[in-house]
């Protein structure tokens, strides 16, 4: 008897031990949703990414402090990279893997990006991308990546839509061979093969140097060029070669891409990118909701935060209130996903819809400098 009972106490001693031991090893247990689920979102990126990303930061920090309001139970983590590929890698991975997050939006850099989707998409977690990505990444037929950024070909086919709409007959293209300005030129050139009323004239890889420039310019001169498509990974090179071409001739249209959105290129090249067109990445459907939105938010967000509003504060402000709402409608990430792709979307304050491949739903804007400052036009 003594023996039996040792033997049982044995027993359930190694069953607890081995259940235990699989528990531990479970690193990936159910997400919940639902009305009554908590929603925490990884925010990855670098510090100077965020940063950068400050407009859209301001809109979700009003969306969240709204619906904590409404006893939801939402909040987002920033996870700094330190601006490193492998760390972003890393650290992405870390969250795709952990269960306290209910999905994440990168704020990182096309490369980086294109790691990460697959990591996400093999475990099944939500990715959101805020702020860049190559065509080529929503083009591998992910179920569980959303892109809120326009394609850069859809970018540069509408740079022609420009050019149709104002009479321009000539154009030419001169890029460099990194992947996002080649799909930017591929959309440019496809657009114009497709047009009526605008056509590409000569399309260039480079320059790279202002003796090659002052070439490749002499072209455009014997062609009769009249708008001319610039757009390097180099941002401080796409503006030095804008400003060669600005001395040579102050009447040739530019146009370019919104990598030149940035104080810094903007307050240095003041003069030079005046005038410079540029496709945006996030539009808005209606201007009478974004102004609803500036009357509403507008002298909040200066009083705290000492920052000028933005539609990227509508944008960032439409997507928390747009992820809370399907998740709480959905049971699982599979629905989450397929509600986040549902054809009516989410109206807010800018219009927020997603294609069934992920890709936001929206053609650009277009945004001109002046003074020093973009403005939509």
């Amino acid at each position: 008897m003594k023996r039996s009972v040792c033997l049982m106490i044995m027993f359930v001693f190694c069953l607890t031990i081995f259940t235990g031991c699989g528990q531990s090893n479970d690193t990936k247990s159910v997400q919940h949703y639902g009305k009554a689920a908590d929603i925490k979102i990884a925010l990855l990126g670098s510090n100077e990414q965020f940063e950068e990303k400050k407009d859209f930061l301001i809109g979700m920090n009003i969306a969240l402090k709204e619906l904590k309001e409404q006893g939801i139970n939402i909040s987002c983590e920033k996870i700094d990279d330190k601006d490193s590929k492998d760390n972003g890698v890393a650290l992405a991975k870390d969250v795709a893997l952990s269960n306290e997050y209910s999905m994440a939006f990168t704020f990182q850099a096309n490369e980086t990006v294109d790691t990460i989707a697959s990591i996400f998409e093999e475990e099944k977690k939500p990715l959101i991308i805020v702020d860049e990505c190559y065509d080529s990444t929503m083009k591998k037929g992910f179920d569980y990546v959303l892109s809120g950024v326009i394609s850069a070909e859809v970018s540069g086919s509408a740079l022609i839509k420009y050019c149709e709409d104002h009479n321009i007959e000539w154009v030419a293209t001169a890029h460099s061979g990194t992947i996002y300005e080649k799909s930017l030129a591929k959309g440019f050139g496809s657009a114009a093969g497709d047009s009526k009323k605008t056509y590409l004239l000569d399309s260039t890889a480079g320059p790279y140097r202002i003796a090659e420039l002052l070439n490749v310019f002499d072209r455009w001169k014997t062609l009769g060029v009249e708008a001319a498509f610039i757009t390097f990974d180099d941002v401080e090179w796409t503006c030095e070669v804008i400003q060669q071409i600005r001395r040579l001739d102050k009447n040739m249209l530019i146009l370019s891409d919104t990598g030149i959105n940035d104080i810094r290129y903007l307050e240095k090249y003041k003069d030079v990118l005046e005038g410079v067109v540029v496709a945006g990445t996030y539009n808005v459907d209606s201007d009478a909701k974004l102004q609803e939105f500036y009357n509403k938010y507008e002298k909040r967000i200066m009083q705290e935060e000492n920052f000028d509003i933005t539609s990227i504060s509508a944008q960032g402000y439409d997507f928390i209130n747009m992820v809370t709402q399907k998740f709480q409608e959905s049971r699982n990430a599979e629905e989450f996903m397929h509600n986040m792709k549902s054809a009516e979307g989410y109206e807010g304050f800018t219009g927020v819809k997603f294609k069934a491949n992920g890709q936001i739903d929206k053609n650009p804007c277009y945004w001109m400098v002046k003074n020093g400052q973009m403005y939509r036009i």
